[in-house]
């Protein structure tokens, strides 16, 4: 009981300092992947929790542009986030609440897990009544350090945070089995290894080094290296424990396709063996962050240069040296000092996926949250046992010590509340970045299309874009086609459709199957009339993706705006048989009905339109406009009260001024709508007398027009 009671006292503890280190987090913006993978994700957006609603989420991968459910994707991960959405929807606070709960869960296992070390029978014994004390400051020292603010402060990185969590629970039940006197215990501590084996591999990949990690301790704290015959079960147990692993790397990273492997660096900045090299030198920054982390050397995104050989930079051949040098350090170890071997060749495993081979991006530093896990062992019982020497010999050499480890402990807790102010909004963290990485294009894109764009400041934004077009990517070498796109949706909603367009073909150049900016050229062509490029541009969206429901549907708005109705009619349902819930084709199927003066099937598709986008205002415009087209007054005083109730009048003033000839949102006329509109509400008239007007004869002149062509 006296043990529990401890045990309480810490964890209460461990929530003070974490919750106290990451008290400046809690109202962080939305970055980078999280729009992706939560803020824009459907499959998380449950409505219900009911049980396919939940299955539904264990398909959310983003899939070449789309969310097509067809593969399972971090199921684990993506469950939590639908839960968050479905209890908070876009609220900050609720994610990074279960994110602070998920690291201090994480911090009191890897205290369990190092207390339980000290019950091995290579450990048992030699720091008798400093257990808790070395256990305490190794979970707390690595639990407040900065490095791990972007795995915690940064919401997507759940992925890597939950995944450790359920690492280092698997490790406790492990340790649990093997010291644990009951055969009744010991199978259910592994049936909890085996299950939280399972869950950290459904929150992210990189746990699929857990077998070796497993094997390892199994060596260093339960055998004795000092027999032959031990020697020789140990080789076998880790090549059995590599082999599996291997194994997993091939279903879970290059899909068991070597040929995948590689295709990965064909957009990379970066050959395989110059990533090994450049990998060498970052590793140890990793290790020089961890335990120097000075607030002014974390970022999102880092100016590496990358290794083209073994002396350029210098700093490879030196890296390599010391890697080689660590492990050669664990090796010397692993029988004199058994904690110092497992923490050297745990970090070095587990960055063993993310850090060697596989074509990913170099440098993030939420990748050391697990690696680190065992770092501070070693300096934590170096440290207990300095205080401890002293406490007998020289009392005030023992007090400065403690001192020492308070003033470590605080700083480190101050460097992570510094570290989080930087992920307060989109502006302060890429602003952070351009300050410590001012040669990468990475951050100046970002800033101007993260905060200046979405805020509606073009200029600020284009400028910012045409800086970054003279910085450099680390990774990829299509990166500034993307800044282009950008800046050629800039220039269209400016209304300079022909600088769209020519920026659209630079983004082309730089990456020909740019698929968005294939479907903006596409939808810009429309937009100045150029309906026989668009369609051609159309079919090569389709080329690149046959069964694709969104290009599809792209395609059949060509088509639509064209005069081509039959046609459109056509493709879209192709899209709807693809996707059902594609509410772009719904809308389009139902305005080319409508068109075609087939009014009450043209009805059935916008309402479907309407069930799945009640949001979308155009949705509203085609049903009253349909509705005005059939005669029904009921439908059309009914549909203008629910576009009266859903949209303030601005919304819908501004929304029927983009309604101008060849529009590339829909094919509605202005006459209608606003004439139907100062009927219901004679206080729009005013606002309306500055609208065009766009007949419906303007398409049935283009489809004439697209005939003779």
């Amino acid at each position: 009981m006296h043990s529990h009671k401890r045990n309480l006292t810490i964890f209460l503890l461990f929530f003070i300092f974490v919750f106290s280190a990451y008290s400046t987090s809690y109202n962080a913006s939305w970055h980078f992947d999280d729009y992706p993978n939560i803020l824009d994700n459907p499959r998380i957006h449950i409505k219900d929790i009911r049980f396919d609603t939940l299955k539904g989420t264990f398909f959310a991968a983003f899939d070449k542009g789309k969310y097509l459910g067809k593969r399972v994707y971090r199921p684990v991960s993506m469950f939590t986030f639908a839960l968050n959405w479905y209890f908070g929807k876009d609220n900050v606070i609720g994610y990074h609440i279960v994110n602070n709960t998920i690291h201090l869960v994480t911090t009191f296992f890897l205290f369990l897990t190092v207390l339980n070390l000290f019950m091995s029978p290579n450990l048992k014994g030699k720091y008798k009544r400093n257990e808790y004390a070395i256990a305490f400051l190794a979970a707390v020292l690595w639990a407040v350090n900065p490095v791990q603010t972007q795995a915690i402060t940064y919401i997507v990185q759940r992925m890597a945070s939950l995944a450790a969590m359920f690492y280092i629970i698997g490790i406790f039940f492990y340790i649990k089995a093997r010291i644990s006197p009951s055969g009744y215990h010991r199978f259910l501590f592994i049936a909890g290894c085996l299950l939280s084996f399972v869950l950290a591999l459904g929150s992210k990949e990189n746990t699929a080094t857990f077998p070796i990690a497993v094997a390892i301790i199994e060596i260093l704290f339960f055998q004795d290296l000092t027999d032959r015959n031990t020697r020789r079960k140990v080789t076998a147990t880790i090549m059995i424990a590599g082999v599996f692993m291997a194994a997993l790397l091939t279903i879970l990273y290059i899909k068991g396709n070597i040929a995948y492997l590689f295709k990965g660096y064909e957009n990379r900045t970066f050959t395989l063996g110059e990533r090994l090299m450049t990998e060498s030198r970052i590793l140890i920054y990793y290790l020089s962050q961890i335990f120097y982390p000075m607030v002014y050397r974390f970022s999102f995104v880092h100016d590496i240069n990358i290794s083209t050989s073994l002396f350029k930079p210098w700093t490879t051949i030196p890296s390599i040296i010391a890697i080689l040098f660590l492990l050669g350090i664990g090796f010397s170890q692993t029988i004199k000092r058994p904690m110092v071997a497992f923490s050297i060749f745990f970090y070095f495993i587990n960055h063993i996926l993310e850090s060697t081979i596989i074509p990913l991006e170099l440098i993030f530093e939420h990748r050391n949250y697990l690696p680190s896990f065992f770092l501070f062992f070693p300096v934590a019982t170096g440290l207990i046992w300095l205080v401890d020497y002293f406490k007998k010999s020289n009392l005030f050499i023992h007090r400065l010590f403690v001192v020492f480890i308070a003033g470590v402990i605080f700083s480190f807790c101050v460097g992570t509340v510094i570290r989080n102010k930087a992920w307060a909004t989109e502006k302060t963290l890429w602003e952070d970045c351009i300050i410590k990485a001012p040669g990468m294009a990475r951050s100046y894109h970002n800033l101007a299309s993260y905060h200046y764009q979405k805020v509606g400041d073009m200029n600020k934004a284009m400028e910012i874009y045409i800086t970054s077009l003279t910085k450099k990517y680390l990774n990829s070498k299509t990166g500034h086609a993307l800044t282009f796109n950008n800046m050629a949706t800039i220039f269209y909603e400016s209304g300079d459709y022909k600088s769209a367009i020519r920026f659209c073909k630079k983004a082309l150049e730089i990456k020909p199957d740019f698929l968005k900016a294939l479907k903006n050229i596409a939808l810009l062509y429309v937009r100045t009339g150029r309906f026989l490029e668009a369609l051609e541009t159309a079919d090569r969206l389709l080329s690149e993706q046959m069964r694709s429901s969104d290009f599809l549907q792209t395609k059949g708005f060509v088509l639509l705006t064209a005069g081509r109705f039959d046609e459109a009619i056509s493709i879209l349902k192709v899209a709807l048989d693809i996707d059902p819930n594609n509410k772009k084709a719904n809308l389009y199927i139902g305005m080319a009905l409508s068109l075609k003066g087939e009014y009450r099937k043209a009805d059935m598709f916008l309402k479907q339109a309407y069930l799945l986008s009640p949001e979308d205002i155009f949705v509203h415009f085609a049903r009253i406009e349909n509705s005005v087209k059939s005669g029904d007054k009921n439908n059309i005083d009914h549909f203008l009260e629910k576009l009266f109730g859903s949209f303030e009048k601005d919304t819908i003033i501004d929304s029927l001024k983009r309604l101008d000839k060849n529009n590339i949102i829909a094919p509605l006329s202005q006459k209608i709508l606003t004439d139907e509109i100062v009927r219901k509400m004679p206080s729009f008239a005013d606002k309306m007398a500055e609208l065009k007007n766009l007949d419906t004869a303007d398409i049935e002149k283009r489809y004439r027009f697209y005939k003779n062509v």
